[in-house]
C-alpha cells in the first residue's frame, strides 16, 4: 500500500522561483531597450513559463543548474527585451492536466482564465507570447477564442528565429543532440 517511487539521479530538482524581471535589465539591454523607445519600436515580449517548468528543474546529476525560464530570461534580456510577465502567474495553467483526466469544465476555465491573462499581457496579442513547453502551447492554441491571440504565440525556437536571429551572436558548440521529447524538437547541444 505504500509504495515510495525510486529516486535516481536523473530525476529533477525542483525549479528555481520565477523571479519578477527587473526594471534594471543589463546595462546593454537597458542601452538597447532606450535605442528602440527613441525610435518607437520596443522590445517586448510576454514570458509564459509553463506549470511543468515553474516546477521542475534540472536532473539532481546534471551539470546545467539552471532552470529553464531562468534561460530564456537571459536570452530576452541578452536581446534587449523587456520581459512581460501574466498576471497571477502562480496559479496560470493551460488545462492541458485537467483535459487529460476528463475535467473538461475545469481545463475550460484554466484556460479561459489564462486567455484573458495573456489578452491583457500582451495588450490584445500585440506583443508576442512565448510559452516555453509544446504541448501547453498546443493546448493554448486549441483553446483560445481571441483571434487577436492566434498569431502572437510562440515556442523558444520559433521566437529565436523570428525575432532574436539578428540581435544575438551564435557560435557553433559541437556537442551532440537530445531529443526532448514533449517540445517535439531536436535541440542540437
Amino acid at each position: 500500500g505504500n509504495f515510495v517511487p525510486v529516486w535516481n539521479p536523473y530525476m529533477p530538482k525542483g525549479a528555481s522561483p520565477v523571479k519578477a524581471p527587473s526594471s534594471s535589465s543589463s546595462s546593454t539591454a537597458a542601452a538597447q531597450q532606450q535605442q528602440q523607445q527613441a525610435r518607437g519600436v520596443p522590445r517586448q515580449v510576454v514570458y509564459l513559463p509553463s506549470c511543468v517548468t515553474r516546477m521542475m528543474g534540472p536532473a539532481g546529476s546534471d551539470s546545467e543548474t539552471a532552470s529553464v525560464h531562468e534561460k530564456l530570461m537571459s536570452l530576452f534580456d541578452k536581446a534587449g527585451y523587456e520581459v512581460i510577465l501574466p498576471k497571477d502567474l502562480s496559479s496560470q495553467c493551460c488545462g492541458m492536466l485537467f483535459n487529460s483526466r476528463g475535467l473538461k469544465d475545469a481545463a475550460v476555465a484554466k484556460g479561459s482564465a489564462l486567455e484573458a491573462a495573456l489578452l491583457e499581457a500582451s495588450q490584445g496579442g500585440k506583443i508576442p507570447i512565448v510559452c516555453d513547453t509544446s504541448p501547453c502551447l498546443s493546448q493554448i492554441k486549441a483553446g483560445i477564442s481571441e483571434p487577436g491571440l492566434r498569431f502572437a504565440l510562440y515556442e523558444p525556437v520559433e521566437f529565436i528565429r523570428h525575432f532574436l536571429l539578428d540581435k544575438l551572436e551564435f557560435s557553433k558548440v559541437r556537442r551532440g543532440g537530445v531529443r526532448c521529447a514533449p517540445m517535439s524538437h531536436v535541440l542540437l547541444l
